[in-house]
């Protein structure tokens, strides 16, 4: 007798424990999910501030609009979180000026603020004006308090961002303090998680309880994943850390910004007793079907029989294909479980049925937006001894959101770069009305060229009206006189064009900047003249090229990009070509982008065209 009971206990306990490591599993799944949704959500709330900030820069340091006026043409959803924006600018003795500044007085009023909070806030919390200059390009402040007299929290968090004015070059720094209630409302989407935002420098940037987030802001956040973060973090990793002698399970993942992390965690105590009430419960309800079973299977056995021959019937025409069949099964037993679930089930086979339909017309529709695009935005193909072209395009999805054009006319050669924000089908639809812009604009204005300041005018007219605000798009044109060597450069917020000198090796930006196609109806697109010698390498590209991410979330940069022209400057123009497009599939490997990428790069021929002539 003793040695059935000691085997008993035996099994219980490994069965048990079995239990135990299940549900552990199960619930580190659990607020992965939970981890992966807020990444989502919290990387959109910031990006779209990011974006806007970054459009909203050429404005802020021009003296042709107030800040007044730049403040009214935002969006609805930009201005109702934003408290104020300042420009700071270093003066001759070490010192930061304010340059201009709006202060969100409505704002004030409502939360009924002092008009001189901003001053206590940077009081309290210092920024590091000094540091972003020097060091970062951009940072995320936690700058959380409360207002004097009285237990009222003001959750904000301040972005602070380096740039520089268009006609010199002198750093600035643009600081934006936002409301954080656009964060806070999406940490708090879990009842069982607790989801805050944290940075590799170990600040708590955004957190679900304003008190953490204002303490936070005060003193140093202690937590343990604040010394994970300063290891080798992939995308996304599981730990079980101890907090406060209390041991937790955690998740943390990337969220696309760097040096920014997500991080979920329950605490493992609270698992534990869950599933102990759990178990218990289920070993009570065990005891008691055991206790009844016999009395119920005497008494209910012919009603039970009838039902289930009715769920059999249901379960028959619904394998014939009646989707609309109906059960009728009065019972509150296991069987009226199964009717129920097996009208759930119905039920999501049916609406999986018509949303495969849906998915299906939606591929037919993609696929036909997809042919209709490649016939619109097909790339040129030019050919010529005045001088030599290369490119490359690849799309992260079916419909693309890049774009390049080019064409000749007389002795100058236009060419244009573009990148829509974000890809898929509503990037194709920005990119194919620029490039029906585009070739309306050939076609009217024939052997009279524009400047190029002059075709992005034209076309931010037209993706403004097209698209109100809703999609931006990033376009660079370059106007090349074949003859001279002479490059006109206008730009509406992309990336800055390089070029290779091919005499020193020197890789040089060509500075000019101007706002988002579509960001301002009234937008103001300026030219910068530059030269192209005889040796040199002019390339145009998209930010998908060197946001390119492998599978820890390295980007693959900027810097990698002027090496290879660096190192492979004697090679032809279509190895170079080749050369980069290796280093970038080394680089992400299967990884799957997330971006366009396009690039072309151009060199002229003036040396073989003088040897012909001689």
């Amino acid at each position: 007798m003793g040695t059935v009971v000691l085997s008993l206990a035996i099994f219980f306990g490994f069965a048990y424990r079995v239990f135990v490591e299940d549900k552990t599993i199960f619930i580190m799944d659990y607020n992965l999910a939970v981890l992966r949704a807020a990444k989502e959500v919290v990387q959109n709330e910031l990006r779209t501030r990011f974006d806007y900030l970054d459009a909203l820069v050429p404005r802020l340091v021009s003296d042709e609009a107030s800040a007044k006026d730049v403040f009214d043409s935002l969006s609805p959803t930009f201005k109702n979180s934003v408290i104020a924006i300042r420009v700071y600018q270093k003066n001759g003795v070490g010192y930061f000026s304010v340059l201009r500044e709006f202060i969100h007085q409505e704002f004030l009023t409502r939360r009924q603020l002092p008009n001189d909070f901003i001053d206590r806030v940077n009081l309290k919390f210092p920024l590091p004006l000094d540091e972003i200059i020097s060091k970062d390009n951009y940072r995320l402040i936690n700058q959380t308090m409360s207002v004097a007299d009285s237990n009222t929290i003001i959750p904000m968090i301040t972005y602070v961002i380096r740039t520089s004015k268009a006609d010199s070059s002198k750093d600035l720094v643009v600081v934006a303090n936002f409301d954080q209630d656009f964060l806070i409302d999406k940490l708090r989407q879990s009842e069982m998680a607790e989801v805050f935002l944290v940075s590799e420098r170990g600040d708590l940037l955004s957190h679900s309880n304003r008190q953490v987030l204002k303490d936070s802001a005060e003193t140093r956040f202690v937590h343990p994943i604040t010394q994970h973060l300063k290891t080798e973090v992939g995308a996304e990793q599981s730990l079980e850390l101890t907090v406060g002698d209390e041991p937790y399970l955690v998740n943390v993942g990337k969220i696309g910004f760097k040096g920014i992390f997500v991080v979920a965690e329950v605490e493992k105590k609270q698992v534990v007793q869950a599933m102990a009430l759990m178990l218990n419960k289920t070993l009570l309800l065990a005891g008691l079907v055991i206790s009844l079973s016999i009395v119920a299977g005497v008494v209910f056995s012919a009603h039970l029989t009838s039902n289930v021959e009715r769920l059999n019937q249901a379960a028959m025409e619904l394998g014939s294909g009646n989707l609309d069949v109906v059960i009728h099964v009065d019972s509150r037993d296991e069987i009226g479980m199964m009717a129920k679930t097996f009208e759930w089930m119905r039920g999501r086979v049916k609406a999986l049925l018509i949303e495969a339909a849906q998915k299906a017309q939606l591929e037919e529709e993609l696929r036909t937006a997809h042919l209709v695009q490649n016939t619109i935005l097909t790339p040129p193909e030019l050919h010529s001894d005045r001088f030599e072209l290369a490119s490359y395009y690849a799309s992260a999805a079916m419909c693309g959101g890049d774009i390049w054009d080019a064409w000749v006319r007389k002795d100058e050669l236009i060419m244009m770069v573009g990148d829509a924000t974000g890809h898929g089908a509503p990037a194709a639809l920005v990119t194919a009305v620029a490039k029906s812009c585009v070739a309306t604009l050939r076609s009217e204005m024939k052997d009279n060229l524009l400047l190029p300041s002059e075709y992005l005018t034209k076309l931010n007219q037209i993706v403004f009206e097209t698209c109100r605000g809703e999609l931006l798009m990033t376009m660079a044109v370059v106007r090349l006189d074949l003859n001279s060597g002479k490059v006109t450069l206008s730009n509406a917020g992309h990336e800055l064009p390089l070029c290779l000198r091919g005499e020193s090796v020197d890789v040089e930006p060509l500075m000019v900047r101007g706002e988002r196609l579509g960001f301002a109806k009234d937008s103001i697109f300026v030219n910068g003249d530059f030269s192209l010698g005889e040796t040199d390498t002019l390339i145009l590209y998209t930010d998908g090229l060197t946001e390119a991410e492998n599978a820890k979330g390295k980007m693959w940069g900027e810097r990698k990009l002027k090496k290879i022209l660096k190192t492979s400057s004697n090679l032809k123009l279509a190895e170079l070509k080749d050369s980069i497009v290796e280093s970038v599939n080394q680089h992400v490997k299967a990884h799957p982008v997330k971006d366009d990428i396009a690039f072309v790069m151009i060199q002229r021929k003036v040396a073989l065209r003088k040897a012909q002539a001689a």
